[in-house]
């Protein structure tokens, strides 16, 4: 190595790591306390500070009676509205930490994680049964959007805060070709960075661009440091995605009453939907195809006037298909079928 032998390498570094020669680190203690100005603190400053410590080693309930006495003494001061935020995280109010943080940030305060836990709240208003809606976002996703791009700012680099804005775009009522644009900035192979893809996976669908889309997806499903919930989510983000399209040319088929036509793709989905929750989608599809073939079938019989068929094909259809909107119809059909099979029976006697 560098013309020297690697065991005398070696030797000269084990020696050094011994302590045979020892390294002299210079350490001016009185110039360094010269630079530094050593100031009383307030007293609000020194009960957040103490409460911090406190709660740090589980000391909650102490840690809280020093913040509310710093509540007291300066209520409007960022230092105790971001103490205050942090204490209804830990309660797991999210509300609250955002009521607060937004109280710091009117105040001046530049903290990101203020800005992406008013951001996220702001975000979970669009949100139904607990899950974002693609587009469903409306003002309160304008102001979280500004909240993250201002996170941003202040730190290029919060990958959380990228994660949040490819969420946001998700949900925000106009897709955007620049939050593509934006979010490729922070595509990384870690965590946050596999999250930011997919989010921009989703988006890239909503701009029509389905293979790049498609792209994405199959990128985060077979990432081997993708999180397990997020595989989840991608695949059946795709196979929804996949439902809707074999869905349209499916009801396209059975308007043409091309039924052999449709089923093959219907089987197909069924097949890669297999184990989610695609699968039943595919199956309630699978049935409407079968029930819309059946009352098709009963009309073609009696515009043929083989009423006979008809009669026989209304008792198979209400016994496979008793919550059928055609029922009733099918029923008067039947009906009809009879009385004009009676009639022709009469004749025939004549």
């Amino acid at each position: 190595m560098l013309g020297v032998p690697v065991a005398k390498f070696e030797s000269v570094i084990r020696k050094q790591l011994r302590g045979d020669h020892p390294i002299v680190i210079t350490f001016d203690e009185k110039a360094i306390l010269a630079r530094l100005k050593i100031e009383q603190a307030e007293e609000a400053e020194v009960d957040v500070r103490l409460s911090d410590l406190l709660v740090a080693n589980g000391r909650e309930t102490e840690g809280d009676v020093l913040l509310e006495q710093a509540v007291v003494l300066s209520p409007q001061s960022i230092l105790v509205n971001e103490a205050l935020a942090r204490r209804e995280v830990r309660r797991n109010n999210s509300t609250g930490a955002a009521r607060f943080y937004r109280l710091a940030l009117g105040a001046g305060s530049t903290n990101t994680n203020a800005l992406i836990v008013s951001a996220t709240a702001r975000l979970e208003q669009s949100m139904s049964f607990g899950a974002d809606i693609e587009g469903g976002g409306g003002a309160s996703t304008i102001l979280a959007l500004e909240e993250i791009h201002r996170a941003l700012q202040i730190d290029p680099g919060d990958l959380n805060a990228w994660r949040l804005l490819g969420r946001a775009y998700f949900v925000a009522e106009k897709a955007s070709e620049a939050g593509v644009t934006e979010l490729s900035q922070a595509i990384t192979d870690d965590t946050n960075g596999i999250y930011v893809r997919y989010y921009r996976g989703l988006l890239l669908f909503r701009l029509g661009k389905t293979a790049a889309a498609l792209s994405d997806l199959d990128f985060v499903i077979a990432g081997l440091r993708t999180p397990p919930p997020l595989r989840t989510y991608a695949i059946n983000y795709k196979l929804q995605r996949q439902f809707a399209e074999d869905q349209a040319k499916v009801e396209q088929l059975v308007r043409e009453e091309s039924y052999e036509e449709a089923r093959p793709l219907i089987d197909r989905g069924v097949i890669l939907a297999t184990g989610t929750s695609s699968a039943k989608n595919y199956q309630r599809l699978h049935s409407w195809v079968d029930e819309n073939e059946h009352s098709a079938k009963i009309v073609k019989s009696y515009n043929q006037n083989d009423w006979a068929a008809v009669v026989t094909r209304v008792k198979v259809f209400l016994e496979e298909f008793p919550r059928s909107a055609f029922c009733d119809e099918a029923r008067q059909l039947a009906t009809s079928a009879e009385a004009f099979e009676r009639q022709a029976g009469r004749a025939k006697t004549q």
